[in-house]
This record gives C-alpha cells, sequence and structure tokens, in this order.
C-alpha cells in the first residue's frame, strides 16, 4: 500500500474509536509485564502492579506511528482527545463523533470540551462527525453547527444516528438540502483551518461578550480571527490587534468574510458586530511591504512593493528618518508592483516607507 510500485498509494492509516474500545483498564496478565515499553502503575486498592488501558493504547499508537511517519503517510485517529491527551503528538488529523440533538433538544459541546480538542489538537486538523437525526437536525441547527465549528477551525461534517445504518451521505434528500451551507461554510474553513490556530490571540475585544480566537499568519502574512457571540442578543465591540511589532507588517484592510463587509480601522483594530449567538469571521491583510530593491542606471532606484489589491497607499522618503516628503501615490489593482525612484547615492541616508 505504500511501496514504490502500488497501484494506488495510500494517504496514511485510520484508528477508529481508539479511546473508546472495551479493553479493561487494567491489565493483570504479568507475562505482558517483560514486553511493556511503557510503566506499569498499581490499582488504588491492592496496590498490584498492573498496566493501564491508556498507555497500552499510547504504545500501539507511537508503534504505529512511527512507523506510518517514516513512509511520509499520516495518522489519523476517531475519539480523540478524552482522557488520553499524550496520544495527540504521534496524530496529524484527529476528530470525534457527536450529537448535539440529544432528547430533540439543540444541545452543542461545552466550551470547555471544544477548547480541549482545539488546545490538544493544536494546528493539526480536526473534524467532528454529528450522529443525530437529520430529519429534525435542520438547516437552521446545521448552520449554527457549522458557525461553531468555524469559530474553532474545525472541519463539520455527518455520519448516521447510531453511528451504523442510514448514513447521511447515502440520502440525497438530507446532503442536497444543506449543500448551500457545506458550500459556504467550507471554503471558509479551509483557510482558517490551514492557517493554524493560535493558542495566544495577541488581540483583545472591549466586549466581554464577544470571544475571539486567532489563526494565522500564513506564509503570505493573513490573519484570521473567529468572533462568537455567545449571548441572544447582538453585540458590537472594538476588535485591537496588539500584534507582533518588529516582526509582522502592520496590518491593512480587514474583511468580514460572511457577510463580505470591510470593516471600519480605528487607529487602534476594527469596530465589529456579531449577530445573537453567531460567529463572524475576520480576514486581516497585511499592509503594504517592500520586497526589494534594486540599484538601476542613471541614479534610479527600482522598488518592488507587495500589496493588497487596491489599496490607497503613499510612498514617501527622508534622509533622516524626522523628515519626510511624499514621492509618488498608488492604488494598485495588483499585488505586486514596482517604482522607479531618484536614489542619491553619495548621501549618508535615504530612507523610504508605505503610508496608508
Amino acid at each position: 500500500m505504500y511501496g514504490e510500485n502500488v497501484a494506488a498509494r495510500l494517504d496514511g492509516e485510520y484508528l477508529d474509536s481508539l479511546e473508546g474500545y472495551v479493553t479493561a483498564d487494567l491489565n493483570f496478565r504479568r507475562e505482558h509485564f517483560r514486553h511493556s515499553t511503557v510503566p506499569l502503575t498499581f490499582t488504588a486498592d491492592t496496590r498490584q502492579p498492573v498496566l493501564f488501558k491508556g498507555l497500552a493504547i499510547y504504545e500501539f499508537t507511537r508503534w504505529l506511528s512511527r512507523d506510518v511517519r517514516s513512509l511520509g503517510a499520516l495518522m489519523f485517529a476517531n475519539g480523540v482527545p478524552y482522557r488520553f491527551g499524550f496520544l495527540c503528538p504521534w496524530l496529524d488529523v484527529l476528530g470525534t463523533e457527536t450529537n448535539w440533538l440529544p432528547g430533540d433538544q439543540y444541545q452543542p459541546v461545552a466550551d470547555s470540551q471544544l477548547c480541549l480538542w482545539r488546545t490538544l489538537s493544536g494546528r493539526k486538523p480536526y473534524l467532528l462527525l454529528m450522529n443525530t437525526d437529520y430529519d429534525r437536525f435542520t438547516p437552521d441547527l446545521v448552520e449554527r453547527y457549522f458557525q461553531r465549528s468555524l469559530f474553532y477551525g474545525m472541519f463539520p461534517s455527518m455520519f448516521s444516528h447510531n453511528a451504523a445504518e442510514n448514513p447521511y451521505w447515502r440520502n440525497p434528500a438530507w446532503y442536497n438540502r444543506d449543500r448551500p451551507l457545506f458550500r459556504r461554510y467550507i471554503p471558509l474553513i479551509k483557510p482558517v483551518a490551514e492557517a493554524g490556530w493560535q493558542p495566544v490571540t495577541d488581540a483583545r475585544c472591549d466586549n466581554p461578550r464577544i470571544d475571539v480566537e486567532r489563526y494565522g499568519p500564513t506564509a503570505e502574512g493573513v490573519t484570521f480571527f473567529t468572533l462568537w457571540n455567545v449571548t441572544a442578543q447582538t453585540q458590537t465591540g472594538h476588535l485591537r490587534w496588539l500584534g507582533q511589532p518588529g516582526l509582522s507588517p502592520a496590518p491593512g484592510p480587514a474583511t468580514e468574510l460572511l457577510g463580505g463587509t470591510p470593516l471600519t480601522r480605528t487607529s487602534s483594530g476594527w469596530e465589529v458586530q456579531v449577530e445573537a449567538g453567531c460567529v463572524a469571521l475576520v480576514r486581516v491583510e497585511p499592509g503594504p511591504r517592500f520586497v526589494q530593491a534594486e540599484s538601476m542606471s542613471l541614479g534610479r532606484l527600482r522598488l518592488t512593493i507587495a500589496t493588497p489589491p487596491g489599496l490607497a497607499q503613499v510612498l514617501e522618503s527622508s534622509g533622516d528618518l524626522r523628515e519626510w516628503s511624499a514621492v509618488e501615490a498608488h492604488t494598485p489593482a495588483a499585488g505586486l508592483f514596482t517604482v522607479e525612484v531618484a536614489h542619491v547615492a553619495d548621501v549618508t541616508g535615504q530612507f523610504f516607507r508605505l503610508r496608508w
């Protein structure tokens, strides 16, 4: 399945219900002890030495992961993490099955559990499979499920009401009903997840009723913020990105992607509005930045600038970093453009900056 001459190469291996199988929690078989590569523990009542189920699963997962990763393939597991967070380093993709409609009442997994899954999986993909009655899990509930998944950068999907029979993806009435939601949310969740969750947001919202998560920046400098209104009323607030001075360019334009709305920038951030119980997605592009400077003939200097298309900006110059004067104004249609300016070679210093 992984050799050079196979007809179709697998992407990796899948471990189903990794924490959930009915293996006894405690293994007393002493003939197994000598072969174990994980520590023994003991029972709380009789103090007998035992092998703990969690460490046995860890031993197996570590062994398989080392083998699969050595082949350049991926490890994917379902049903993690709950009790055994120490499995996560050996997995590349994680996920679980869940039911947010127990007893016909919409009841999402607790925020504390979603935070645990997001934190322990880190920047890795996390996948949710909804196991419920899809006739009662109507599109309004599907959208709420997708919005909460977007907030945590997780991929939502469906399986079966009992994890076995009458699966969602074999019923065209269900998946065609929800097709517009998949087409709207999955293209938004994918770049958020790929940008990578960050445990420290470096951002603040002055409204405590709006929770904030950050993803990125990407290699292109794009950063995403997901905002969740935890109340039953529309909330507004001021999103402030503290950023990383000296390590990244100043932020450029910001857009709320679910509504396609450009956000109004203030001196320290953006004004945001999030509908009751909903999620907003803010994409912040990097500001204009110099990517190359080339000395040309006849005392000219060619500057190559990367920028969000359509952003009005002014190129300024200075000889002492105190007094600045405008050189040229631009509103480039493309994300990369060049400017040629006069270059005074015999002065002690000539500096350029971009202002927008």
